[in-house]
């Protein structure tokens, strides 16, 4: 990575294939697993509209995580899902403080 100071990597697990993800502080973290060719759908595109890119937290980094906004949590509970660790890619906005964030599809947590 270029510049240090904006950015963070984080570990992510999806269909099999695990391996550390560059990212940018200030972006979501669904537009860093497409940049980094992590299988992942969004089909709304990141607008918290449809649900199709959640993923798993693992336990640990959970706290370090703002909570759901209020759209994500209805949208989860619309479609039935938003069990503990469970988040929508696109609303999780990149810190510095998630350097090394673990991140998993469903089926492999």
């Amino acid at each position: 990575m270029a510049d240090t100071a904006t950015a963070i990597a984080l570990m992510a697990s999806f269909a099999g294939l695990a391996r550390p993800v560059e990212a940018r502080i200030g972006e979501t973290l669904l537009v860093a697993l497409k940049r980094a060719g992590m299988p992942l759908l969004a089909v709304c595109g990141g607008r918290a509209a449809c649900g199709t890119c959640l993923i798993a937290i693992a336990p640990e980094w959970l706290p370090r995580l703002p909570p759901q906004g209020r759209v994500e949590r209805n949208l989860l509970g619309a479609i039935g899902e938003g069990e503990e660790g469970e988040r929508l890619a696109c609303q999780i906005i990149l810190a510095a403080e998630h350097d090394g964030l673990e991140i998993h599809s469903l089926d492999e947590f």
